[in-house]
């Protein structure tokens, strides 16, 4: 199923407001307020189940290095949203039974990363392969510790941020969520609505309907299970 263009969103936005022409709101208006919408759409598709989101790179973090920035276009090329799971593997390449992730684990201050980083508090030593990893975000920098002495083979999944609709042909929601890219359009529109003191009362009602859509979609299958790996 395709996605709900930019192009399309502003005709069906035009129509909920009885403004076929755009004499009101122009083309510019119209993106802009669904480029507000789509960016809350997408943090309450997160809040619902952010797992279906998710999208997996492999990079290579350096050796003898603290942090590195995840949006170099060297690694991620793209600040995250939301950091879901880190793997190293032994090797480069796709994950496989001779090619094993273990995963990194996420500790929650600067100041403990540090401590793993320096090998203070009784932490493993500095400049070591041979224990478990950790990791801290700050902003899109990612800080390790204890600091790798070689290479590491990263497998990141993570959440990306709702790209700005720009282009006619651009879709909604990265061409994700299709089935809930009509909620991106009711709240614009119910949104730009308030701004004409309602006059059209059914575009509140779509804007509900479709957000209790989007809540309960999680509900309605099996959440993804996130594995422990080793």
């Amino acid at each position: 199923m395709a996605g709900i263009t930019l192009a399309e969103a502003r005709q069906l936005v035009w129509d909920l407001l009885d403004d076929d022409t755009g004499q009101h709101w122009d083309n510019d208006n119209v993106k802009r307020w669904l480029n507000v919408s789509q960016k809350y759409v997408w943090a309450e598709a997160m809040r619902s189940d952010e797992n279906r989101l998710g999208t997996t790179a492999t990079i290579t973090y350096p050796a003898d290095t603290e942090s590195i920035t995840l949006s170099a276009a060297s690694y991620l090329n793209a600040v995250p949203e939301a950091i879901l799971l880190i793997a190293e593997t032994p090797n480069s390449g796709a994950i496989s039974r001779g090619n094993s992730p273990c995963e990194w684990k996420q500790v929650q201050s600067m100041s403990e990363i540090r401590r793993l980083q320096w090998g203070w508090g009784g932490s493993t030593a500095y400049y070591t392969n041979e224990h478990q990893r950790f990791y801290y975000m700050a902003g899109d920098s990612l800080l390790v510790g204890p600091i790798p002495n070689s290479e590491s083979y990263l497998h990141i999944t993570y959440v990306p941020k709702v790209t700005d609709l720009s282009s006619d042909s651009d879709e909604l929601l990265n061409g994700l969520l299709e089935e809930h890219g009509e909620a991106v359009v009711f709240r614009a529109a119910y949104q730009m609505n308030a701004k004409q003191n309602g006059s059209n009362p059914m575009v509140a009602e779509l804007m509900q309907q479709a957000m209790d859509k989007l809540h309960g979609s999680k509900r309605l299958r099996q959440a993804p299970r996130r594995v422990r790996t080793r």
